[in-house]
């Protein structure tokens, strides 16, 4: 006789949300790197639908806390670009600092 195995249920999909949750979540999934609403809900293991992934991502990009990075990506503002013109810039300035010290050292022999 054959037993029946319990059917896997899905993950429950949360209909009432913190937004701060919310937003401080699908913040901290598009800090680094640009993605689409459906790549956040799978990065955020189906917590959310994707309609409250993109209400959330609207909303935030009126705050001017995201922007969208391609037709379909979002990007949190001071993301992987900015992040990148920083790094930039911290090498320009270790550069010039590098040189300083060694303009100061042949000055002081």
């Amino acid at each position: 006789m054959k037993t029946l195995k319990a059917a896997k249920q899905p993950a429950p999909k949360t209909t009432k949300f913190d937004e701060k949750l919310v937003a401080s979540e699908v913040l901290s999934t598009i800090e680094a790197e640009s993605h689409r609403p459906s790549a956040i809900v799978s990065i955020l293991s189906g917590k959310y639908d994707q309609n409250t992934v993109l209400k959330m991502l609207l909303t935030l990009e009126k705050e001017g806390r995201v922007e969208r990075d391609s037709k379909k990506a979002w990007i949190a503002k001071g993301g992987e670009k900015q992040h990148q013109k920083k790094e930039k810039e911290k090498a320009k300035s270790k550069g010039k600092q590098k040189e300083k010290e060694k303009d100061k050292e042949k000055d002081e022999e």
